[in-house]
């Protein structure tokens, strides 16, 4: 949508499951300091139940969003996945890693049918815990290797058994342009059965931290 701005800053709430013309009124531009309600198909997040309500909430928060909208400015996120991709599965990779848990879980394998409950428990408990403490590892180590090369950096949980790691980076035109050489310097750095992906740029999503009372 095209605005007429005349002066002064201002912010915009996407409001969704209304009639916009009876709640919002003119929705050509913004005049006059006046704070136009813009209409986006899809469910969102309720946070008024009429026009005054959304014009009082971004009215008393309009300091709070307006320094993070100042802190974003400029910035776009790149997303990157670290993730397993050597041969086999990610617990036989675990499995070589720790001779421990391959006597365990010999064990439980050759007893068959009589393993008890017990311990496929205790395996299965071995299993994540080696499994998380891989994710810490790796998750620190390129953290520390991407770290200088973004404004900001966030963890995300994984999504799969094969994800290690996954990040949020915030990162600014200048390095924007020099991510891909940050991310292969960091890739020659880590173990060849991980893999670096990369996706993006995004709007900076992951970093808008706005805690609202409503």
């Amino acid at each position: 949508m095209t605005t007429a701005q005349e002066s002064g800053t201002y912010l915009y709430a996407v409001a969704s499951g209304i009639r916009a013309p009876e709640v919002f009124g003119n929705l050509t531009g913004v005049r006059g300091g006046k704070v136009y309600m813009v209409p986006a198909d899809g469910d969102l997040t309720t946070i008024a139940e009429s026009a005054d309500g959304v014009r009082g909430l971004l009215t008393r928060y309009h300091e709070d969003i307006e320094n993070r909208l100042k802190r974003l400015e400029g910035k776009r996120q790149m997303n990157v996945q670290l993730s397993y991709g050597g041969e086999g599965t990610i617990y036989e990779y675990l499995v070589a890693r720790d001779p421990a848990l391959l006597q365990l879980r010999d064990q439980v394998r050759d007893a068959g049918d009589a393993a008890t409950r017990e311990q496929k428990i205790d395996l299965g408990q071995r299993f994540e815990a080696a499994l998380n403490a891989l994710r810490d590892q790796y998750t620190q180590e390129l953290e520390d290797l991407i770290r200088d090369g973004c404004a900001e950096v966030k963890r995300n949980p994984p999504r799969n058994e094969k994800e290690i790691a996954r990040f949020a980076c915030l990162l600014d035109q200048e390095q924007e342009k020099r991510w891909d050489d940050v991310l292969r310097a960091a890739g020659a750095k880590l173990p060849d059965v991980f893999a670096i992906t990369p996706t993006g740029p995004f709007a900076p999503y992951d970093f808008v931290d706005l805690h609202l009372q409503l």
